[in-house]
């Protein structure tokens, strides 16, 4: 704003008689105090000290944001996990899916997270460590898991339903009286060594491993691409039932056996130089011998 060229007493003179004197007079003082205060060395030092608070506050941003970061990924952690240790033991979601995808999300390890008694639909796991898991008496729905360790897992009594699960390792998993369900997929998938009791499988199996898994009185009413299967060589399908023509004949022929007692199994595996700590591990109540301490 220019600075004003009428003094006071050459103002009034000027805009004595003018109709909007009040105004004019209101504008000329404000004018002046423009002037004033721009002189004020004061006012400057304010305004400098104001530009340099903001630029000290975005430099703190900065700074802080890392910890920020860390702090709500500890805070998504924490929150995740107190979900699925809550809803231990009971039925239901309880929110422990988007539990999971949040612990996925930050990277942490699900190595023996139990998720027992839980509803889960599309479920998607992808390239996750899911050792030692604990999946007992759950209901999966639609689930899409590639590429997933679930060594020495527990599906007992789950039913999983309408299954992609492709290229995962389930050894020495126990699926004792599960059910795959509907249209499912175990392609290039591993059971070596799991205990299966009792299990129902519908589902295709091009690739899968049964090397040695305890297929005792599985109900495979609705196998597909059976003569695909990777190996199937010592795995015990004594008392199978609705498995499709042929099948058994095949499977004998590549090596699966049909023996109804444990030990007998364990000692004809031994006889045939296969490596039994696990399997004797497994079964160490039910064959009476303490092979492992």
């Amino acid at each position: 704003m220019e600075e004003p060229q009428l003094s006071w007493k050459e103002f009034k003179i000027k805009n004595k008689n003018s109709f909007f004197f009040l105004f004019k007079t209101i504008e000329w003082i404000l004018e002046w105090l423009s002037i004033y205060l721009k002189r004020w060395a004061f006012l400057d030092i304010l305004d400098r000290l104001g530009r340099l608070s903001i630029l000290v506050a975005i430099i703190t941003w900065f700074i802080q944001l890392p910890v920020q970061k860390e702090k709500e990924h500890q805070n998504i952690i924490s929150n995740a996990w107190t979900v699925l240790n809550t809803a231990q033991g009971k039925f239901g979601s309880g929110g422990r899916e988007k539990a999971i995808n949040d612990l996925i999300k930050e990277g942490v390890s699900l190595y023996g997270v139990n998720l027992s008694n839980g509803y889960y639909k599309l479920l998607k796991l992808s390239g996750q460590n899911m050792e030692r898991s604990n999946f007992e008496n759950s209901y999966i729905l639609d689930p899409k898991i590639i590429d997933c360790g679930f060594i020495d897992a527990n599906f007992d009594n789950a039913e999983i339903v309408d299954a992609f699960i492709m290229a995962c390792s389930f050894q020495r998993a126990s699926f004792v009286n599960a059910i795959f369900n509907g249209d499912c997929c175990l392609d290039n998938s591993s059971f070596e060594e799991a205990y299966c009791k009792g299990i129902e499988i519908n589902s295709s199996l091009s690739g899968t491993d049964f090397t040695a898994t305890d297929l005792r009185g599985s109900n495979l009413s609705n196998i597909s691409s059976w003569k695909e299967i990777k190996s199937i060589r010592f795995a015990n399908i004594y008392g199978i039932i609705n498995a499709p023509k042929g099948f058994l004949e095949w499977a004998l022929q590549n090596g699966a056996v049909q023996i109804k007692n444990t030990s007998d199994w364990i000692n004809y595996l031994d006889t045939n130089r296969y490596y039994t700590y696990w399997l004797k591990r497994h079964f160490k109540n039910e064959l009476n011998e303490n092979y492992v301490k």
